[in-house]
């Protein structure tokens, strides 16, 4: 069943460097086409039967001529509003973008939802049951003899055993807590949580390590990860000879930024 709705957001639309400096025609093709790929097969893509929609077709669908239609869309395809995929397919980047982190999200919720939700209902139970216990302990022991009342104490001052926090799991207000757009922490705990991959200590530390190699701030890293749907991050990764991105490298970290904004035209689309 497709959505009646998409999420439109005016102020990214109205700031888009790409597209304010398109002309008020070529604007309006384009809000034009994001209803049509809306309700494409394909999401976001404009496409038929997964061909890519002609001139003449895409004039037809918005009531234009053929010859309006081609000069509007090369108006945009310059000014760099769109992209093609292999097929030569018109897509929104923001559209594709946005179907993937809901397709995680559901994903999620199917495997158990949010983790910070399950965390807290499980911490909940487990209170729940630990003060049933002491509470029905209590009860029982109204009137402690002397041996009893040494075994507890013996107990009571035994050492607790202490998790590694190398192998802990981590709560998720202390994921990378410098982070202040904490919905990427939120999304990619859920990408972690989807792929089976533990929040740990050690997991942690390396990602930071390789953010660093890259010359690249921890957010956004995390920001890249949730939109390439990866649990972790190698600076390796980013450089098609595999020799990373090294910290001094300034048109590396550029290439990096690039990669991960996709240019300013991305603000919007």
């Amino acid at each position: 069943m497709k959505r009646p709705s998409f999420q439109f957001y005016p102020a990214d639309w109205r700031k888009d460097p790409a597209l304010s400096t398109c002309s008020l025609a070529a604007r309006g093709l384009w809000i034009e086409l994001m209803c049509v790929v809306h309700e494409s097969d394909e999401y976001g893509h404009l496409s038929i039967n997964g061909k890519p929609m002609s001139a003449q077709q895409i004039a037809r669908t918005v009531g234009e001529t053929p010859a309006v239609i081609g000069k509007l869309i090369d108006e945009l395809e310059q000014s760099g509003v769109f992209s093609r995929n292999e097929q030569g397919s018109i897509f929104s980047r923001r559209m594709v973008k946005d179907e993937r982190i809901r397709n995680i999200r559901a994903d999620s919720g199917r495997l158990g939802g949010n983790p910070n939700l399950v965390n807290q209902k499980d911490n909940q139970k487990d209170n729940q049951k630990t003060s049933n216990k002491v509470n029905q302990k209590q009860e029982q022991i109204l009137t402690p003899s002397s041996s009893s009342s040494s075994s507890s104490s013996s107990a009571s001052t035994k050492s607790k055993p202490v998790k590694n926090k190398n192998t802990a799991q981590i709560a998720p207000e202390c994921v990378f807590p410098e982070i202040e757009n904490r919905q990427f922490v939120t999304d990619w705990l859920v990408i972690r949580k989807v792929k089976d991959a533990a929040v740990t200590q050690t997991a942690l530390d390396g990602i930071a390590r390789e953010a660093r190699k890259a010359g690249m701030q921890i957010e956004d890293t995390i920001r890249m990860c949730c939109e390439r749907n990866w649990s972790g991050f190698k600076a390796s990764w980013l450089d098609g000879d595999g020799k990373g991105i090294e910290a001094g490298n300034d048109q590396a970290r550029e290439t990096a930024r690039a990669m991960l904004f996709g240019g300013a035209q991305n603000a919007a689309i």
